[in-house]
C-alpha cells in the first residue's frame, strides 16, 4: 500500500512520525508533505510542493491522509482517492458534528489525535489514531543533579503555566526547566534532562507527555472533561498521569510526593511507560494506521467503528506481557563475562516458570561454567527462532574490542529481528559509549548494565548473578584469613593490597585459578578485599554469598548511586590506601560486633539484588519492556530474512528445557606461553579460525584437548618453543 500523508502545518510533527513509523515498521510505502514549517522545526519529508508535484503523489498513493484542513490541495485531487482525515484539537471540539458530517458525506473515514475527541461525538465517534513516538529512554544526556520539573507550553494560558511557577517558587528543593520558544529538537534534549513533566489542566495530556513517557519519565495533568478520564481509566485499567485540580497547593503536594516518594514515582513511571508503549509506540500505532487505511481503501467504513476505540487496550488489572506466558530467552555473549550470562539462564530455569540457553563462542583462562559453546549458524538460527527474546552481553557487536562488526554480530543481524536486552558489563562500555549507544538505538535494543556507575550514561541496572555459596565455606579454626582475587592488578588495587597485608601470615592472594578454584580458596577467608575503583563486582558478590565482609571503595559519585539504588553502601568503605586498608582489616577482625554488621549488610545485598531470585525478577522485567517494545530493527524486512532461512541447512529441534551442563574439565588442558615476547591473543588453525586468550602473571589459558597439538607445534625464530602444557 502507499500512503500520501499532508497537512498544512506541522501539528507537533505527526505526520511526520507516522509516516516515518510506516516506513520504518510495515512493508507498506508513505510519503508526507506539509505546506509550512512553524519555529518548532519538526522534521518533514516536503515542504510546499509545487501542484503539478501534489497532483503526482496523488496519482502515486493509494490512500490519501489529510490533516485537518484540505484546503491547500487542488480541487481536482480531493475525489480520486480514498481519504482518511485526523483533526486534532481546538477547532474540532467547536464544530465536531458539522466537522464529521461533512467529511463522512464525502466518504472520508474520520480519525482524531487525542483520546477525549471522540466523546465530543458520542453516537457514532471517530477513530483515535494515536500521535506516534519513538522509544527515546537512551536520549543522550545526564539528568540535572537537583529534582527538575519539565514544562513546554506553546500557549501558556491553556496550560497552566503561572499555576506551575507558583507552586515551584514555594518548593525550595525542586528547579523549573521552562521550556519556550524552542525548536523540536532544543526542546526535546532539555526535556531529556528533567526528572518530571508537567503537561497541563485542561484537555488529559498532549505530545509533551508523550514524550515525556518515552523519555523515561513521569506525568503531572488533569483533564477538565471528567467523562474522558473516567473512559480512560475503564479502558486502560489507570490513568497513565499524576491527575492534580487547577490548585498551587494541590499540584505543590503532588509533586513534593513524587520527588520524595521513590515507590509512587516509580509507579507512575510505569504506568506512563506501560501506556506508552500500548497506545503511542512508533510500531502499535503504524500497525493501528494500517489497519483503518485498509478500511478507507475498501471503503468499509461501517466496520471501521467496531474497531475497539482504544487498540489493543488492557484489561483493567492486566498482568504484564511475560506473566500471561512462558518465554524462551537466548543468552548472547561473545565471552564468559564472569559467567553472568550462564548463571542468569539457570536462575530463570530454576526459579522460574521461563526457559533460557546461554551461548558464548569464546572461554577465558578462568574457566568459567557454560551451557552452549561455539555454536554453527544452523543451530544459532534454531535457537534464534525458539526464542521469544534475546538477551545480549557487551561487546557482541565489536571485533577484537574494536569498533569494527564481530562474525557473530554479523550472524544475527542476518536473522529475523526479536524483542532485545543488551547488558553492558565494564571497560569496554566505558570506553566506547557513543558506539554502544548508537548501536542500541540503531537496532531498538533495551540497554541496561551490571555494575550501577554504568548507570550514568543511560543503562538499567541489571545486577549481576550468583547462587548461594555457603557450601564453600571452609574458614580453618583460628584463622582470619583475608583474601583478594584479582583479575587485573592495576584496576584492582593489588600492588597498595599486597604492601597493606605485607607481613600477615593470613593473606591469601588468589591468581591465576579456575573459576572453580578460586571459590574453594575464597571460601576459606573471612574478609575479601575487592577493588577501589568502582565500588564491587562479581569477587564481592561471591564474597556476600559466602557471608563474608567485603572490603571496597568508590568515587562519591558512585557512592551515591549505591544509596540511591540499594538504600546504603553494603561493603566496607575504605580509601585506597595501604594504612587504611590495615586498619580496616584489623577492625574486622578485633571488632566481632563490626564484622558481623559488614556481613549482614553485604548478604543483604545479595539476597536482595544478586540472588538468583532477585536478578531472574529483574531480568523478565526487562524482557517484558522489551517484548512491549516489540522486535529489534536489524535492518531489513521480514520477508528477505526469512528467505536466508530457507537456504539453512535444517537441524535436530532443540528441546523445549533442557538442563544448564557444566562444562567437562577433562576436555580442558591448561598451556602456558613461554614465547620471548608480549601475547594477548594467539590463532590457529586455517580451517577453523579459532582464537583463544592468554593473559595474567604466567600467561596462561585454558584450550580443548583436540587443539593443544597445534599450539605446541609452534616455535619462535630460533625453533624454539613457545607453549608448553601446564602440569
Amino acid at each position: 500500500m502507499k500512503i500520501l500523508l499532508c497537512s498544512e502545518t506541522d501539528y507537533g510533527g505527526g505526520m511526520w512520525f507516522l509516516a516515518s513509523a510506516i516506513n520504518r515498521y510495515t512493508n507498506h510505502e508513505a510519503r508526507h508533505f506539509r505546506m509550512r514549517q512553524c519555529y518548532l522545526d519538526y522534521p518533514y519529508h516536503m515542504l510546499a510542493p509545487r501542484p503539478d508535484k501534489m497532483q503526482a503523489l496523488v496519482e502515486w498513493c493509494d490512500v490519501l491522509h489529510v490533516r485537518e484542513s484540505e484546503a491547500f490541495l487542488p480541487s481536482d485531487c480531493l475525489q480520486k482517492k480514498p481519504t482518511v482525515v485526523t483533526y486534532c484539537g481546538r477547532g474540532f471540539r467547536k464544530a465536531a458534528k458539522q466537522l464529521i458530517e461533512t467529511r463522512r458525506a464525502r466518504g472520508w473515514l474520520v480519525t482524531v489525535s487525542t483520546p477525549d475527541l471522540p466523546f465530543y461525538y458520542p453516537d457514532a465517534p471517530p477513530l483515535w489514531l494515536p500521535n506516534a513516538r519513538e522509544d527515546m529512554v537512551d536520549y543522550p544526556g545526564r539528568k540535572y543533579q537537583r529534582f527538575t520539573v519539565a514544562h513546554a507550553p506553546t500557549f501558556r494560558e491553556r496550560k497552566g503555566t503561572a499555576t506551575l511557577i507558583k507552586a515551584i517558587q514555594a518548593l525550595h528543593d525542586v528547579d523549573l526547566e521552562l521550556i519556550e520558544q524552542s525548536t523540536y529538537s532544543q526542546c526535546l534534549q532539555r526535556k531529556a534532562w528533567c526528572h518530571l513533566l508537567f503537561d497541563q489542566f485542561a484537555n488529559g495530556y498532549g505530545n509533551n507527555a508523550i514524550e515525556a513517557w518515552a523519555l523515561g519519565m513521569p506525568v503531572v495533568s488533569n483533564d477538565l472533561a471528567t467523562q474522558f478520564t473516567h473512559h480512560l481509566e475503564e479502558a486502560c485499567g489507570y490513568l497513565p498521569f499524576v491527575k492534580v485540580p487547577e490548585d498551587v497547593h494541590a499540584l505543590r503536594e503532588v509533586i513534593d510526593h513524587l520527588r520524595r516518594d521513590k515507590a509512587f514515582y516509580a509507579e507512575m513511571l510505569d504506568k506512563g511507560r506501560r501506556f506508552f508503549f500500548t497506545y503511542h509506540h512508533a510500531p502499535a500505532v503504524a500497525e493501528r494506521a494500517i489497519e483503518i487505511y485498509g478500511m478507507a481503501l475498501d471503503k468499509s467504513h461501517k466496520s471501521a467503528y467496531s474497531i475497539p476505540l482504544y487498540p489493543q487496550a488492557p484489561k483493567k488489572g492486566a498482568p504484564a506481557v511475560i506473566k500471561n506466558r512462558e518465554l524462551n530467552i537466548l543468552s548472547l555473549g561473545t565471552w564468559d563475562y564472569a559467567g553472568c550470562g550462564y548463571f542468569l539462564s539457570k536462575a530463570i530455569n530454576q526459579t522460574t516458570s521461563h526457559h533460557s540457553r546461554a551461548v558464548c563462542w569464546h572461554t577465558s583462562e578462568l574457566q568459567f561454567p557454560h551451557d552452549i559453546y561455539r555454536p554453527s549458524l544452523a543451530e544459532l538460527t534454531a535457537l534464534w527462532k525458539w526464542a521469544d527474546v534475546v538477551h545480549i552481553h557487551d561487546n557482541i557487536g565489536m571485533k577484537d574490542n574494536r569498533i569494527s562488526p564481530s562474525s557473530e554480530l554479523q550472524a544475527i543481524v542476518t536473522l529475523p529481528p526479536k524483542p532485545t536486552v543488551i547488558t553492558h558489563h565494564g571497560t569496554l562500555y566505558r570506553k566506547h559509549i557513543q558506539y554502544f549507544n548508537g548501536l542500541a538505538r540503531d537496532y531498538g535494543w533495551l540497554q541496561t548494565c551490571s555494575t550501577l556507575d554504568l548507570t550514568l550514561f543511560g543503562p538499567y541496572w541489571l545486577p549481576d548473578c550468583r547462587f548461594d555459596l555457603s557450601e564453600y565455606v571452609n574458614r580453618p579454626e583460628g584463622h582470619f584469613i583475608v583474601a583478594h582475587a584479582p583479575t587485573h592488578r592495576w584496576i584492582k588495587g593489588t600492588d597498595i593490597v599486597i604492601k597493606a597485608m605485607k607481613g600477615l601470615s593470613d593473606f591469601q592472594l588468589i591468581e591465576n585459578l579456575v573459576w572453580s578454584e578460586c571459590i574453594k580458596r575464597k571460601g576459606q577467608a573471612s574478609v575479601l578485599i575487592d577493588q577501589f575503583k568502582l565500588g564491587y563486582g562479581c569477587n564481592a558478590i561471591e564474597a556476600w554469598a559466602m557471608s563474608q565482609a567485603v572490603v571496597a571503595s568508590a568515587p562519591s559519585d558512585v557512592l551515591k548511586l549505591f544509596e540511591e539504588h540499594i538504600g546504603y553502601i553494603p561493603f566496607v568503605n575504605c580509601p585506597c590506601e595501604a594504612g587504611a586498608i590495615r586498619a580496616t582489616a584489623k577492625q574486622l577482625k578485633d571488632d566481632l560486633a563490626y564484622y558481623q554488621q559488614a556481613v549482614e549488610r553485604g548478604h543483604q545485598c545479595w539476597r536482595d539484588f544478586h540472588s538468583p531470585e532477585a536478578t531472574a525478577q529483574q531480568a523478565l522485567a526487562y524482557y517484558d519492556q522489551a517484548m512491549l517494545r516489540g522486535p529489534a530493527r536489524l535492518g531489513h524486512t521480514q520477508d528477505t530474512a526469512s528467505s536466508r532461512l530457507r537456504s539453512l541447512p535444517t537441524i535436530r529441534p532443540l528441546p523445549t528445557k533442557e538442563p544448564i551442563k557444566e562444562p567437562i574439565s577433562e576436555n580442558l588442558v591448561q598451556i602456558e606461553y613461554i614465547g620471548p615476547n608480549k601475547l594477548d591473543m594467539v590463532w590457529f588453525g586455517d580451517a577453523t579460525n579459532k582464537r583463544y586468550k592468554f593473559g595474567g602473571v604466567h600467561r596462561r589459558g585454558y584450550v580443548y584437548q583436540k587443539d593443544v597439538s597445534g599450539l605446541l607445534a609452534s616455535v619462535d625464530k630460533q625453533g624454539g618453543p613457545v607453549f608448553r602444557v601446564v602440569k
